[in-house]
């Protein structure tokens, strides 16, 4: 290794390895405590006046004569010492007794044993020698030599911290810390930032490093006599502060994480009369390590400070609390950091320091009311989940040992969370709500009204399944369903009457949700939670539901009948019964009864749909005969409708009443038709005939409002046709003429959309649009895999002109209506749903591969501007699109670019869009860089060519027209594997050459940058060698 300047180094020379280096500048300490006078007699007794010399220089490499200069350029230029760094330098000259005439014989000897064997850091890193061992050998070695042993531990530290510096083995005591920080770190590698603990491997390294430390510790207290534990401890802590106030961020680090370990080895000894002598040694470096360092601008350094600190109060309150109480404060402090690893330690150490030893818990609390509202502010408002979870968790830990903590407008504040869309936050709030109003021993009903009383509180919170999710678990009170029931189907009091209905409104949404999440498992949508899986459904759940639910479920219905929330709600707990249940068996006529007076008498489309999905799920041999009934009943009663509609138009031009009696009878059978196979009744090709005549322009015309409901019928129908000739085509049957007639009725279907959208533009959206690309997707290429050619034949082949119309359709009424920021405006709500809904239906094409993925260009440009509203459609579907061709898609995403940047060259639109557009295109790439390898590669090759493109009559010297688009691919450079950015890097330099003309430069800044983040990227790769080969190539 290079031993040069290991004496001193210039100011100059320092100072530009800080420059190349990662450097903190705030690293200024705080005041140190005042020692006891006994300490301090101690500490003078133990100091005796030597002669300070400078670090001797390695005999292997002389100076040159220009650095001897240097040196004493140097010297005469140093800036004086500081008060602390004198004491420290002070106590390490004096740490070290001169050496005896035996150890002075003995040092050569280890000295070249150090040379020929392998250093202390690489023995404890290797996982084949046992730690201890290499321990005890080390205070072997101190009581052989002391000088020796200690250069072997000074040099651990400096090799941990990743510089190359080796301490001359001539080097004698007392040691020149500050000389040794300074020649360590003239000796770093300075081209690369990394230090071993932040290396890829640096966790395995920190607990290396925090293991040796103790078992060095232990070795030096178990086998060294007390003179030299002492000095040892002395020594080296001093090496560690005088490290520790580096400004290098690396040997900050490591002497952090030494120094605190070093603290805990020691409290760790087992005879408290060793560790009352080390006080003095403790106590100083917690105001000499601990306090500046958990101020460090550092977030891993802060962290280990604050860590550290909750381990000493908790694995050693006896020793530790008396020392510490003064800092407790650090924690409170901490919970201000910018860090949110610093504020989770905090939070969940004090969460921990309030269960363990009564001294430090009545401390904590004490604290925790003091700083309540830094506690409180992090429950309520900040941006990491996870940690207004801790907070929430941390005062109901201590609500339970002070209920007087938080007044009843905090507690309010807490309770309001249960809605918060994470679901930890959400369950913590719970357990405050359960602490104060469902802890005690009551009445179900009162319990439960407690709820109700609390939902009615937050109006602005419509979703129940949010509460009933965070209080499932924490409470059984949405768990008493036969309380609920007993409370709906009492009578209604005279004068209440509408706040009894608004209680069973509450009531039983909240009865809905909680058997639908006790029996499933499934959390609402939209709720995060760490591992995205429904939980384990109760397993006596179904049972429960059924045999309360199902006796009085018709008459429940009856009873809300004109209560459409509360009859789409009940009408969905039929869903989750056990069928086979006795209870049920029993009572699913008269269900099936009620089921038929709805559709028969409700107009709600809400309502008929949640009926039909209940009537699916209890479809069994038992309900066949009522199910077949209420659908031979609604086709029945659609045509009589329909009849009586055509002899009426004869006679009258317009007739509201009967055309909504005609759409309510269309609309029931519409629905049916989604769940039930209705194919026998002849239902599609006479909606295909009756939607024709609902577009002619001619007298007696069906009335518009019914075009979508055939649009569904005919849909449905040509669902349940496929769906029959595949199961016909498993058995050999003879299906061609059949096929083929499909195939037909498939064509006029499409044709017969596509003309209602270019007929009424504006009122076919988007049910016309979503029809088309849900059949495109159901007869799309999938078909072609079949064995049988019948079936294969179904495939229908969209054409261009198909795409355009819908693209042209989607344009118009998702990108060109309205701005972005006014969709998310409360009252757009629905407008909102259906722009989603024909959006997710185009997108489909482009992830089911129907439509080619260079079309989807044309959506992709609104990606950034429209990310709010529909970045999870688009993002879904590029991800689909990625997987099916990587290339293809790399090149969707290069033309996705080219169109904004038609516009940015236009001046229509600023270059900061396009970039802002490219960054968000780059994201989807980097999940996977391995399967997006193939489009990264194409999107920057075929980029390259673009930018490269010059004009036949354009200047010399002159960039080309289209230079400006490197600055977007920029942005996917990142994406770029490292041996990709070379291949890159040279087709660059082939098509642009790197020599720029010195007129018109900022014009070829593109170039610059583009070249630069390649270069940059490659410099700290694994391809660095290779690239400056290229260089010098």
């Amino acid at each position: 290794m290079n031993k040069e300047s290991d004496a001193h180094v210039p100011e100059a020379q320092a100072s530009e390895v800080y420059e190349l280096m990662e450097v903190d500048e705030d690293t200024d300490s705080e005041e140190e405590e005042p020692l006891t006078g006994a300490e301090k007699k101690e500490e003078n007794d133990q100091q005796p006046e030597v002669e300070q010399k400078t670090l001797p220089v390695a005999a292997s490499d002389p100076q040159p004569e220009e650095v001897v200069e240097n040196v004493s350029v140097e010297a005469s230029d140093h800036q004086p010492m500081s008060e602390d760094e004198q004491e420290i330098l002070s106590l390490a000259s004096s740490d070290h007794q001169p050496m005896s005439e035996d150890e002075q014989e003995a040092l050569p000897v280890a000295a070249s044993a150090q040379a020929t064997s392998k250093s202390l850091f690489k023995l404890a890193m290797d996982t084949s020698i046992n730690q201890e061992t290499i321990a005890t050998e080390w205070v072997e070695m101190y009581k052989e030599s002391r000088s020796t042993a200690l250069l072997r531990l000074m040099q651990f530290l400096v090799e941990a911290s990743g510089s190359q510096y080796v301490i001359p083995a001539d080097t004698a005591a007392p040691f020149k810390y500050m000389d040794i920080l300074l020649a360590a770190t003239h000796h770093f590698d300075c081209a690369r930032k990394l230090y071993p603990l932040v290396a890829k491997e640096g966790s395995c390294i920190a607990t290396k490093l925090c293991s040796f430390t103790q078992c060095l510790v232990k070795a030096i207290d178990t086998q060294g006599e007390q003179p030299m534990s002492s000095n040892v401890f002395k020594g080296f802590s001093s090496f560690i502060l005088v490290f520790s106030d580096s400004k290098v961020r690396a040997f900050r680090h490591t002497s952090t994480l030494m120094g605190l370990q070093w603290m805990t080895a020691l409290l760790a000894m087992e005879e408290a009369e060793k560790f009352k002598k080390l006080t003095h040694i403790w106590r100083r470096m917690l105001y000499k390590l601990f306090a500046p360092r958990r101020l460090d601008s550092v977030d891993a350094i802060r962290c280990l400070c604050c860590s550290e600190f909750l381990l000493w109060l908790m694995e050693y309150p006896a020793k530790t609390f008396d020392l510490v109480d003064s800092h407790m404060y650090c924690l409170f402090e901490a919970l201000h950091d910018t860090s949110p690893q610093v504020r989770e330690c905090c939070l969940v150490g004090v969460s921990r320091l309030c269960t363990t030893e009564p001294r430090v818990q009545r401390a904590c609390l004490q604290l925790v009311k003091k700083y309540k509202q830094s506690v409180l502010l992090i429950a309520v408002a900040d941006k990491e989940w996870l940690l207004c979870e801790l907070a929430i968790r941390l005062l109901m830990s201590c609500l339970r040992d002070s209920p007087g903590l938080l007044s009843d407008e905090e507690i309010a504040t807490i309770e309001g969370l249960m809605f918060d869309q994470n679901r930890g936050v959400a369950q913590a709030a719970a357990e405050v709500f359960v602490h104060q109003y469902l802890h005690r021993k009551e009445d179900e009903a009162k319990r439960i009204g407690r709820v109700v009383t609390f939902f009615k509180r937050f109006p602005e919170h419509e979703h129940a399944a949010y509460l009933v999710d965070a209080l499932i678990e924490r409470s059984n009170v949405l768990l008493a369903w036969a309380p609920m029931v007993e409370m709906l189907l009492k009578g209604e009091v005279e004068g209440e009457k509408e706040q009894q209905q608004h209680e069973d409104t509450i009531i039983i949404e909240l009865l809905t949700h909680a058997v639908k999440q006790a029996i499933t498992g499934e959390i609402p949508p939209g709720r995060y939670t760490k591992d995205l899986n429904k939980r384990a459904p109760m397993a006596w759940a179904k049972q429960t539901a059924t045999q309360i639910l199902a006796p009085v479920m018709a008459k429940l219905l009856r009873k809300q009948k004109e209560n459409i929330v509360n009859l789409k709600n009940l009408l969905e707990l039929p869903q989750y019964f056990e069928l086979e249940a006795e209870e049920c068996v029993e009572h699913l006529p008269q269900l099936i009864k009620r089921l038929q007076n709805i559709f028969y008498h409700q107009r709600d489309l809400s309502v008929i749909r949640t009926a039909a999905e209940t009537l699916e799920k209890i479809n069994m041999p038992a309900t066949w005969q009522g199910i077949k009934e209420i659908l031979s009943t609604a086709v029945t009663s659609y045509r009589m409708e329909l009849r009586d509609w055509y002899a009426t138009a004869r006679t009258q031009a317009t007739n509201k009443s009967r055309d909504n009696r005609l759409i309510e009878r269309l609309q029931v059978v519409s629905v049916l038709f989604r769940h039930f196979d209705l194919t026998k009744c002849q239902l599609l090709p006479t909606a295909l005939q009756s939607l024709d005549q609902c577009l002619s322009e001619a007298d007696g015309r069906l009335p518009r409002g019914t075009i979508h409901l055939y649009l569904e019928i005919c849909s449905h129908g040509l669902m349940w046709e496929q769906r029959i000739i595949m199961k016909d085509a498993a058995t050999a049957e003879d299906i061609q003429e059949r096929c083929e007639g499909l195939k037909a009725t498939l064509t006029g279907v499409i044709r017969m959309a596509f003309k209602v959208i270019k007929s009424m533009p504006n009122r076919s959206f988007p049910y016309a649009l979503t029809t088309i690309c849900d059949l495109f997707v159901l007869f799309g290429y999938h078909l072609q895999q079949h064995t049988s050619a019948a079936v294969r034949s179904l495939m229908y082949q969209p054409t261009i002109e198909d795409f355009e119309l819908l693209e042209a359709h989607l344009m118009m009424h998702l990108f060109e209506a309205e701005e972005p920021k006014e969709l998310l405006q409360e009252h757009a709500f629905d407008e909102l749903h259906k722009k989603r809904q024909a959006l997710a239906g185009y997108c489909k094409l482009v992830a089911y591969n129907v439509v080619p993925v260079m079309r989807f260009r044309f959506v992709l440009q609104f990606y950034d501007k429209f990310y709010d509203a529909f970045g999870d459609l688009m993002r879904s579907a590029m991800e689909k699109a990625l997987d099916v061709n990587a290339t293809n898609y790399g090149m969707t995403l290069m033309h996705t670019c080219l169109l904004v940047f038609s516009r940015v060259m236009n001046g229509e639109e600023p270059l900061e869009d396009l970039l802002k557009l490219a960054k968000r295109l780059a994201e989807t790439l980097s999940g996977d860089l391995l399967n997006s390898r193939k489009g990264v590669l194409a999107l920057h090759r075929a980029g390259i060519y673009f930018a490269a493109q010059r004009q036949e009559n354009s200047l010399v010297g002159s960039p080309p027209q289209s230079l400006l688009y490197l600055s977007v691919l920029e942005k996917f450079v990142p994406q770029l594997l490292s041996q990709d950015k070379i291949v890159i890097l040279k087709l660059l330099s082939e098509q642009i050459p790197a020599e720029l003309p010195s007129c018109r430069r900022e014009e070829w800044k593109p170039l610059e940058c583009y070249r630069t983040a390649l270069e940059l990227a490659l410099k700290f790769s694994c391809r660095r060698a290779e690239y400056e080969a290229m260089e010098q190539y």
